[in-house]
């Protein structure tokens, strides 16, 4: 989580308490972390561009970083606002290294995709979890990725939809086969446990079976 743009003097921040809020950060070394590139995803508040699809919430939280196959990074998060009706974003950023400098940094941001949209029913998403797979005979995917063609393996996301009485929350599962391009439908996989939370997710390295805990 990253605040950065919460003291900017010449940016008007609206929030409800009046002061900026966290955006999605990262950091990317290409020298072993003796030195370091940062940046904001886009679509931060103060994004020239207005960026989609971030742009137009008032944060950005609970990042997580997994690496996949042929120089591919995936970065899952959501994006929110704080009003009453706590509409949210579940996101997956994809980066590659292009390799394809001798200085500088040649790790860039392909794109973001929507995992879950919870704006059109006021749904709160909270603490995404994500594990990706790598190339399996069989169950291995083939993707377009900034002009060349790659395997890959599945990626997968859960997280927690809270309703606006914050009386229930439920775990969502999604995958995708295109290596992050596009997401399936999410599905419910917690069952009638009425608070769930905090999920952490597995790949079996042998069968590629997917579990999933929380509590």
């Amino acid at each position: 989580n990253d605040y950065r743009t919460v003291d900017l003097p010449f940016v008007e921040n609206d929030d409800e308490l009046g002061t900026g809020d966290a955006w999605a950060g990262w950091f990317k070394s290409t020298d072993g972390g003796k030195s370091w590139f940062t940046g904001l995803l886009p679509g931060y508040p103060q994004d020239p561009n207005k960026t989609p699809p971030l742009y137009g919430f008032q944060a950005a939280a609970d990042p997580i970083v997994r690496p996949g196959f042929n120089g591919m990074l995936y970065y899952s998060g959501i994006a929110h606002d704080r009003t009453p009706t706590r509409k949210s974003l579940v996101f997956v950023a994809r980066f590659n290294d292009l390799n394809n400098v001798e200085k500088g940094d040649p790790i860039k941001l392909l794109d973001i995709s929507v995992v879950f949209d919870g704006r059109p029913q006021n749904l709160f998403a909270d603490k995404p979890a994500m594990a990706v797979d790598f190339p399996r005979p069989g169950q291995s995917v083939t993707c377009s990725v900034a002009g060349q063609t790659i395997l890959g393996g599945n990626v997968y996301v859960v997280y927690t939809i809270v309703n606006a009485t914050e009386t229930e929350a439920t775990l969502w599962f999604a995958r995708s086969t295109d290596c992050g391009a596009t997401f399936s439908t999410p599905e419910e996989i917690s069952g009638r446990n009425s608070l769930n939370q905090g999920a952490v997710i597995a790949i079996d390295p042998r069968t590629g079976d997917v579990y999933v805990v929380w509590r």
